[in-house]
């Protein structure tokens, strides 16, 4: 397992985040703060790339949505209600094409459909 994706075990991560304060700790005590930089930037920076801040985004957006849906039933049932007339007359007017008119699509016919 790569270690992107065992970073998203808890366990792993934190054990890691450990490792990593205990040798920025070690080289501030050889370096010293002025040497480094701006460290909170640099921490910032790391996260960013050995993180899974899109993940972790979209996450918080989904149990938004999840949230936000939950305290308006209403709108929950007429929205995936319209998703769903939506979706099947889509799929019932494209059969029809196909089958009346013959008409397919070229990603269609390239799958071999």
């Amino acid at each position: 397992m790569s270690l992107r994706w065992k970073y998203l075990i808890p366990h792993f991560r934190r054990t890691e985040e450990r490792e990593m304060q205990e040798e920025l700790t070690a080289l501030i005590r050889d370096r010293g703060k002025a040497e480094l930089g701006n460290l909170t930037l640099a921490a910032e920076n790391a996260r960013m790339v050995w993180g899974w801040t899109w993940l972790e985004g979209l996450l918080a957006d989904i149990r938004y949505a999840i949230r936000s849906l939950r305290r308006q039933p209403g709108f929950t049932v007429v929205a995936v209600g319209s998703l769903a007339l939506g979706i099947g007359a889509n799929a019932a007017i494209f059969s029809l094409m196909d089958v009346y008119f013959g008409v397919t699509f070229p990603s269609a016919i390239r799958r071999g459909w």
